[in-house]
């Protein structure tokens, strides 16, 4: 190198030196670097080998226990989603049988406890009144059980599909006050009620079991919601009519009514009173509409005047239960 630089012209050597020395410099540079990556590298190795093995076996098993919990939500959402796929399968082969079913029209092979023994003989009891309450369980039922206690009467209330702890336990006091309870709807869904005979069965089936579910009584006559014959069940209400009176249950529509559900409005306290008194002053025996609803205030307002006129007319007041004939108080005639 020197034996080259002699050759140079002094301005050229200066040239050549600064050159060089930059040369230099970048070699040095990148050897330090290169030196100060490797134990960097080396350094977080072994930093990273003392933080695994100073991990205490505490933390050791909450990491397991977490990789044991990802891998059990992992296994639950599959074992979700075939079981989820398995209830849609069979949801398809229940509908399947029970389209079958309506198709054949062999009922028995539904719902085998849906059943109750009528008496032999049933009787229509002269000057006797019965009061009936349909939909509740409601925010009223205790006021009109409280009413019916202070003037010692019994009615009967046909009931829907309150399942909640004050729903059971209103129709638990309704039993044990020595009322009638009976099945009006689990649903009081119209169209799906009336939808086919296997679904009116599946709903009272529903509705019965919750009953007794709730007071140890198993219901032995119901009330159609809307009435035995109305614009949802126009075309099959006779196959179910038929097919519930197979079972052993009667249905009671009524011959007199409070008129509380002709509108979405109330109606007034005294209009209830005259529409029940003004047509049972004409009647031997009859039984009273009247709902048993959270906005039917206004029945409960009535109630006692219904009750102290009804008396006044010369009537009993009583309860119905499938010992009473409910061919003279039906929609549809005949009865049978």
């Amino acid at each position: 190198m020197l034996n080259i630089y002699k050759y140079f012209k002094p301005k050229k050597r200066k040239g050549l030196l600064i050159i060089s020395s930059i040369i230099f410099s970048a070699i040095i540079f990148c050897s330090i670097k290169f030196c100060m990556s490797s134990k960097t590298e080396r350094d977080i190795s072994t930093e990273d080998k003392i933080f695994v093995e100073n991990i205490s076996p505490q933390e050791n098993k909450i990491n397991y226990n977490l990789k044991e919990n990802q891998n059990a939500n992992k296994q639950n959402k599959e074992k979700e989603k075939n079981k989820n796929s398995i209830s849609k399968k069979e949801e398809s082969v229940h509908v399947s049988k029970i389209k079958k079913i309506d198709e054949d029209k062999d009922y028995t092979k539904l719902y085998p406890d849906l059943y109750c023994n009528r008496p032999s003989e049933q009787i229509v009891p002269s000057k006797t009144i019965f009061l009936t309450f349909d939909d509740g369980p409601s925010d009223n039922t205790t006021e009109i059980l409280d009413i019916l206690r202070q003037k010692d009467i019994k009615a009967t209330f046909f009931v829907t599909g309150n399942a909640t702890p004050k729903g059971k336990s209103l129709m638990k006091r309704i039993v044990d006050e020595g009322h009638t309870i009976a099945m009006h709807t689990y649903s009081h869904n119209y169209k799906q009620i009336y939808g086919s005979v296997s679904a009116f069965l599946e709903d009272f089936n529903n509705i019965y079991n919750l009953i007794y579910e709730s007071t140890g009584v198993k219901p032995t006559i119901f009330r159609f919601p809307g009435g035995s014959k109305n614009s949802f069940n126009k075309d099959n209400y006779i196959e179910i009519a038929a097919e519930m009176r197979r079972r052993g249950f009667d249905y009671f529509d009524w011959n007199l009514s409070a008129g509380d559900a002709v509108s979405r409005v109330c109606t007034p306290t005294q209009t209830c009173i005259n529409n029940v008194l003004g047509h049972s002053k004409n009647c031997d025996h009859g039984v009273v509409l009247m709902h048993d609803a959270n906005a039917k205030v206004t029945t409960v307002e009535a109630l006692p005047s219904i009750i102290d006129g009804l008396k006044s007319q010369g009537f009993n007041l009583s309860k119905l239960a499938n010992e009473i004939d409910p061919a003279p108080y039906s929609l549809i005639k005949p009865y049978r």
